[in-house]
């Protein structure tokens, strides 16, 4: 019995994780856009900036975070990896940081009228997950 490759790809988890996280990326964008419109004096051009550079530098800060807590781990538990492994984690490390200081340097070019209101929801996304993840490691 032949399947198409459209419900091949669908049937993967995969795929539908793709679609959710796309979908769920846009619609992020979408209303971070509406409510930096509300701010008078934003541009759309200056918001999408703002937003689009602020999303990257969360990028930045997760692929940083991937390459780092694992080699904090082996050094605390003093298990050790491979060779192979720390440079891979030390390129993602450093991609992530790239990533980060290069959407900082753009952002510095956006009016502030236009990052107002993304940054204070970037600023305290970060706050809250933050005193989130302290919390739940304390009491782990």
């Amino acid at each position: 019995m032949e399947s198409s490759l459209l419900s091949e790809l669908s049937s993967d988890a995969i795929f539908r994780t793709g679609l959710v996280l796309t979908i769920g990326v846009v619609a992020w964008y979408t209303l971070l856009l509406i409510a930096s419109m509300t701010q008078s004096g934003a541009t759309i051009r200056g918001a999408s900036q703002a937003i689009y550079c602020m999303m990257m530098e969360i990028l930045g800060i997760l692929l940083m975070t991937v390459g780092a807590v694992p080699t904090i781990y082996s050094v605390l538990s003093g298990m050790s990896f491979e060779g192979t492994t720390y440079v891979a984690l030390l390129i993602l490390f450093t991609a992530g940081g790239a990533i980060f200081l290069w959407h900082d340097q753009m952002l510095e070019d956006v009016p502030n009228a236009s990052k107002l209101v993304s940054a204070t929801i970037y600023t305290y996304l970060l706050n809250t997950v933050g005193t989130v993840l302290s919390l739940v490691a304390v009491l782990s």
